[in-house]
């Protein structure tokens, strides 16, 4: 049986930001600011993982946060100016993904939750 896709409608397209931060400390400090009272972003989730990078020559191996910003393209500049704003590293990861098949009724909730 094969299997029927309906495109939404709207043009809206979800956007996922992923960044790392060093603790859940500066992300829970700033959730109500950028989900209520901003409104650039629908949900942040979070989960620790374990970080090897290069930086200054020599290899870094830390514990760090895993952070998933949702939000919307239209939304997606100015919660990345946000992220550059509240981000303690001198160079802050900040990678954009655009989903290409995201459920409609998610979608509907994202861009209601960021009226």
């Amino acid at each position: 049986m094969s299997k029927i896709k309906i495109k939404s409608k709207n043009k809206e397209k979800c956007v996922i930001i992923i960044s790392t931060f060093p603790s859940k400390n500066i992300i829970e400090s700033k959730i109500n600011d950028m989900i209520i009272t901003k409104k650039i972003c629908a949900c942040i989730s979070y989960f620790k993982i374990r970080s090897f990078y290069s930086w200054e020559n020599k290899i870094e191996n830390h514990d760090e946060m895993m952070v998933l910003f949702k939000t919307t393209k239209t939304n997606s500049e100015k919660l990345k100016k946000e992220i550059k704003t509240i981000h303690p590293y001198e160079v802050p990861e900040i990678i954009e993904l655009v989903a290409s098949d995201v459920e409609n009724t998610y979608m509907k909730w994202m861009i209601e939750s960021m009226k």
